[in-house]
């Protein structure tokens, strides 16, 4: 067994834990990656494994887990074995796009909980602007961070531009988004935009291919966050476009996934909210006023409100 051969290495530990992991075997994958942290507590695979674990249990415990894999910046354990050392420094490279993306995800999923007990409930950017009556550039800032989380939202922001970075056009489909969504979070909308961009340019150029379907509910949902991106920079002519297209696609039927979904009708009322706040300050208030209408139509369709 290579953990008795090598038992001063993490590596077969952490190898065995994602392995009871991947199978759903929480119990085991924890002891394994305890194993791990003993015999290399510098090995940043123990650390991500335990963050994983804390995550898929919903512990509170998970963004600081991450965040000691994202700030590790130790070098791979010199062994006796070359062969073992290069896997050794390879599975740590390896981890870090994971440990980056569950940090910047963590923030968010943190953010996210921040605006439900500030609003009552789970609200996107374009419902505090509606609640506030102010123009969505300053909805954000009304609500300022404390010094602890201003700090981890802008770690969370540099932890997902080296996601985006890393993995490339892996990374630009969930990644991107991901990066806009902080990037709002706090107060850079013209960057937002043009995470989302990037986004929904990978979308269109996957549109022709066997997953053209996903690719154009990509596209959406990429033109459904640009909009909104745009509307906080003060891009209101921009933002009505960017609606107006997100809308064509609604139209050609290309989102069914999405409308059939549980949580579809909320999507699409917070986007017909979105699409009508863009048409009120791009002073075209005739068609904001028809948009309204239908943002209150289907408000009937979503019992959370």
């Amino acid at each position: 067994m290579a953990s008795r051969r090598s038992p001063g290495s993490g590596l077969p530990w952490a190898n065995l834990g994602f392995l009871y992991l991947h199978n759903g075997d929480i119990e085991l994958a924890n002891k394994s990656f305890s194993r791990t942290q003993m015999a290399d507590p510098e090995f940043v695979p123990g650390w991500l494994g335990q963050a994983m674990i804390a995550e898929t249990l919903g512990s509170a415990e998970a963004i600081e887990l991450f965040e000691t894999c994202l700030l590790s910046v130790s070098a791979p354990k010199v062994s006796n074995s070359d062969i073992l050392s290069d896997m050794h420094g390879g599975m740590q490279h390896s981890c870090r796009p994971i440990a980056d993306y569950g940090y910047a995800r963590q923030v968010w999923k943190m953010a996210v909980e921040r605006n439900s007990r500030l609003d009552g409930k789970p609200l996107p950017l374009q419902a505090s602007v509606a609640k506030s009556g102010d123009k969505p550039g300053n909805a954000v800032s009304k609500q300022a961070l404390s010094f602890s989380e201003q700090s981890r939202l802008v770690l969370g922001i540099y932890a997902a531009r080296r996601y985006v970075a890393q993995a490339g056009d892996d990374g630009i489909s969930a990644g991107t988004h991901l990066l806009g969504m902080l990037l709002e979070q706090n107060g850079e909308y013209e960057s937002a935009a043009e995470a989302y961009l990037a986004a929904y340019a990978q979308g269109a150029a996957e549109g022709n291919g066997t997953a053209a379907e996903s690719a154009r509910m990509r596209q959406w949902v990429a033109l459904a966050h640009l909009g909104r991106a745009q509307c906080g920079a003060g891009q209101f002519d921009e933002a009505t476009e960017s609606y107006s297209r997100a809308s064509d696609l609604l139209s050609a039927g290309v989102c069914t996934q999405l409308l059939a979904a549980r949580s579809g009708a909320m999507q699409l009322f917070y986007f017909t909210l979105g699409h009508s706040i863009a048409l009120f300050f791009a002073q075209r208030l005739e068609e904001s006023l028809g948009m309204f209408e239908q943002t209150l139509a289907q408000s009937e369709d979503v019992p959370e409100l």
